[in-house]
């Protein structure tokens, strides 16, 4: 429960929350929280409560986030370009 309370804390101070846990007792604080993920493997509560379920190690989060903020810059380059272009 004490997980729980940590990530109401974070959400009521308007903060977006990500929460990783793979035993049964924090199946709570993965279900509050704005994205709950676990890795393959955890227990069947953590994993049907979660929403994101990794097949490999957590470090894999971090490749993903590089991922979409160089997809997103490229995005945004892109627009900027295109708009330019048609003045």
């Amino acid at each position: 429960m004490q997980k729980l309370q940590i990530v109401r804390a974070f959400q009521g101070g308007g903060r977006t929350v990500a929460s990783n846990k793979r035993l049964v007792n924090d199946a709570p604080a993965l279900k509050r929280a704005d994205v709950g993920i676990t890795v393959a493997g955890s227990s069947e509560v953590a994993m049907e409560a979660a929403d994101l379920i990794l097949l490999s190690h957590f470090s894999s989060i971090i490749s993903g986030i590089r991922y979409g903020r160089l997809c997103f810059e490229n995005l945004r380059k892109s627009i900027l370009y295109l708009l330019l272009a048609g003045l």
